[in-house]
């Protein structure tokens, strides 16, 4: 589970910068195309203010809540966080690791192979980052795992973005 307002800042820069495109005979290529068209015609903050983009992430979220809603009871689901996944990925990741039955091995390995991803270092700056994504010299998908970017929209923006609305 996510803060649906950081989601969007990712989409922004996943679709329209670091993903890779769908090949061309792929029946996503199109619509894939069309995202990221629109993403790279306007800046991050139009495009999460923008009504279309928020329906529809409003959409997914009341899917994932209703997913949860129906399942919170079972005991093969669990619900995890991403501000825990990127606050404590240790803690996170052992979470996970003892809900799927891996052993210590297996959280071992896979906290080598992805704990980099979630470590930010203090000095990193954000801008930089988003605009060398913007150019294409900015090649890892890591970008800001903190999120809040969101945060210095205008306040029109964030208006249109708050968790009041419907969501």
């Amino acid at each position: 589970v996510r803060d649906p307002r950081d989601m969007l800042v990712s989409e922004y820069y996943s679709y329209g910068y670091t993903h890779d495109e769908p090949p061309e005979g792929d029946g996503d290529h199109k619509r894939f195309m069309e995202t990221r068209n629109f993403i790279r015609s306007v800046t991050v903050e139009e495009y999460c203010a923008n009504d279309l983009v928020i329906e529809q992430m409003k959409e997914k979220m009341l899917y994932q809540l209703d997913i949860i809603g129906k399942n919170k009871s079972n005991k093969d689901f669990l619900v995890l966080y991403f501000s825990e996944m990127v606050g404590d990925f240790r803690s996170w990741l052992k979470t996970l690791c003892n809900f799927l039955h891996m052993n210590s091995v297996d959280f071992e390995t896979l906290l080598e192979k992805y704990y980099p991803e979630f470590v930010v270092d203090d000095e990193e700056n954000i801008e930089e980052i988003n605009k060398n994504i913007m150019e294409g010299t900015h090649i890892c998908h890591k970008r800001n795992p903190k999120g809040g970017e969101w945060k210095l929209f205008s306040s029109q923006s964030q208006k249109k973005l708050s968790t009041e609305r419907e969501f």
